[in-house]
């Protein structure tokens, strides 16, 4: 169980992102969903606290899953991460936490414990939306470093650990966000574009 703080943490940081951040990633899944006319969010299942399964949904930012084909303003989302933001209402209700190992679909979970059981102790948290092996430039295919970040955080687990890394992540998020600029002014200017046309 998660202690107080912790989770009073995870409350107000994900009550905080999903009230400043909402309105404008709706907006721009919209105007994806413009351009793709499919479901603005889609479900992955996956493992998560105690080896349960755990529906964990993000915004469509293909045109087809599974193809990295991007419509316009899909690679932004996705490069900042805006596309895991409705996962921040599994946060809210308590089946992940901010910080925690990233929860792997079910066949990456299996093959994941069958070469490294020591992973099961991966399940002894909740998810996270980021970790420590997300803010040290790692993902599921650096299996080995990833499962040593896990591990070091279901040892420590603590509060302090929990700020650490999510401030971490969102300078990450920052400086991505500094480098993609650019393709953002060029999306508001082809939608601003685009509107005017409507009604000229």
């Amino acid at each position: 169980m998660i202690p107080t703080r912790r989770r009073v943490f995870a409350i107000i940081f994900a009550s905080a992102g999903l009230l400043a951040l909402s309105l404008p990633v709706f907006l721009g899944s919209l105007f994806i969903y413009a351009q793709t006319s499919e479901s603005l969010l889609f479900w992955q299942t996956r493992l998560g606290y105690n080896g349960q399964t755990v529906q964990i949904p993000k915004i469509r930012t293909l045109y087809s899953e599974g193809q990295h084909n991007y419509p316009i303003g899909g690679r932004l989302l996705r490069k900042l991460h805006l596309d895991e933001l409705p996962q921040l209402y599994l946060v809210l209700i308590g089946e992940m936490h901010v910080v925690g190992p990233r929860p792997f679909c079910l066949r990456e979970a299996h093959d994941f414990l069958e070469q490294y059981p020591e992973s099961m102790q991966r399940y002894t948290v909740k998810p996270g939306l980021t970790g420590l092996a997300q803010v040290n430039g790692l993902s599921a295919e650096t299996q080995e470093q990833t499962l040593k970040y896990d591990l070091e955080y279901c040892q420590s687990n603590s509060l302090t650990l929990d700020l650490e890394t999510t401030v971490r992540q969102l300078i990450i998020v920052a400086y991505d966000a500094f480098l993609y600029a650019e393709e953002l002014l060029s999306m508001i200017s082809t939608y601003t574009i685009s509107f005017e046309s409507d009604f000229t």
